[in-house]
């Protein structure tokens, strides 16, 4: 037993703050899709991005270093290795994502020894930069009436706030020794 007070000893240090994050709803996300001009390049490539954020929640970073050949077309998948945890990732690929993705590759992709799938639309045709997934969501929720409170942060990361709220408020249902429940 010590008989003095260890709390003095001990540094104590209030907990960080951070940034509440806030999901796209679904109406929003349909929204920003909507206001996307799928007649010219940029829009095909915008148009691309934003559905596959939706679909899959990928970070903004993972969907601008994506490559030619994380796409597996033949077995519908995307096989990436996450930039943050550098960790394998593979996710299906879905019908409306692959579509979309498709038509921006064959369609409005420009010529380019890049391998990255998403490239800029004008010359140097180069991969995009860090920050373009949130200009890019921004851009069409502006455009799609999108607004949110001025202590609310939302951008590209919003579409994987709202897969993960989604995931959290759906019901499941598990077996247990014969007997069915369901979580909501």
């Amino acid at each position: 037993m010590i008989d003095e007070m260890l709390i003095h000893s001990l540094q104590l240090q209030a907990a960080v703050r951070k940034k509440v994050r806030f999901g796209f709803s679904s109406t929003e996300a349909e929204k920003i899709l909507s206001a996307v001009d799928r007649s010219t390049n940029v829009g095909k490539r915008d148009y691309a991005m934003l559905v596959l954020a939706k679909h899959t929640g990928l970070r903004a970073v993972d969907v601008i270093h994506m490559r030619l050949g994380d796409i597996d077309w033949n077995n519908n998948e995307i096989q990436i290795i996450q930039h943050k945890t550098k960790r394998p990732l593979i996710l299906p690929l879905e019908n409306t994502v692959g579509n979309a993705i498709a038509e921006y590759i064959l369609k409005a992709r420009p010529e380019s020894d890049y391998q990255e799938v998403f490239l800029r639309v004008k010359a140097p045709y180069e991969p995009l930069g860090q920050g373009n997934g949130t200009v890019i969501t921004r851009k069409y929720a502006q455009k799609a009436g999108v607004t949110w409170k001025p202590d609310e942060y939302k951008g590209f990361h919003s579409f994987r706030h709202s897969i993960g709220i989604g995931m959290l408020l759906s019901p499941v249902r598990v077996s247990y020794c014969g007997f069915e429940y369901l979580w909501r």
